[in-house]
């Protein structure tokens, strides 16, 4: 595998089920693959166990976190920005990390903004504390979205940064109708 580092080779397919095992671990060791979506499955199914595509596609940075110490886990963090693009785009629309994978997705200093933002428009998982959230600038969009636990700590922590405005309006509107409907 040293000849692949030396030639700056990355395999953008892997056929595992007659791959060499020997080389494949050394690939997998080295990094010496694109990130993509097709390579991202692989990983998380040979080296993880991972078995349900659900999973791989709706929970993918919770798979990998709970590994973070593994060769896979670097790779993806020292390229986070092209590894969330590739998610972002396989996702169907939908995310479905856990809170904690989450917010460390959204306090991630390498992503830009926008992708950021990108994340936050498919993320179905709900953020209990708004200050979880390093950056405020996110915490409209998440307001928007409706990801962001209506409780009187967030309420208070986003008014501070933001007064009252639409989105915390139509925000505590819409949890006020549907508590007001389980009477």
């Amino acid at each position: 595998t040293t000849g692949f580092s030396f030639i700056d080779v990355l395999l953008s397919s892997i056929d595992y089920e007659h791959a060499d095992k020997e080389l494949f671990d050394e690939v997998y060791r080295q990094s010496l693959y694109e990130l993509n979506f097709e390579n991202i499955s692989l990983m998380l199914k040979v080296k993880y166990s991972i078995d349900c595509e659900e999973d791989i596609i709706h929970k993918n940075y919770t798979l990998i976190e709970k590994h973070l110490d593994s060769p896979f886990a670097s790779y993806v963090l020292k390229n986070i920005s092209e590894y969330l693009s590739v998610i972002l785009d396989k996702s169907e629309n939908r995310i479905e990390d856990d809170e904690g994978s989450a917010i460390s997705v959204l306090n991630n200093e390498e992503l830009d903004f926008n992708l950021k933002e990108q994340y936050i428009k498919v993320l179905a998982t709900s953020i209990n504390d708004i200050i979880e959230i390093s950056d405020s600038a996110l915490w409209k969009a998440m307001l928007g979205r409706g990801i962001i636990e209506f409780s009187v700590n967030n309420f208070v922590n986003y008014f501070k940064v933001y007064t009252i405005d639409e989105e915390l309006m139509l925000n505590c509107n819409i949890k006020c109708i549907k508590n007001f409907k389980n009477l």
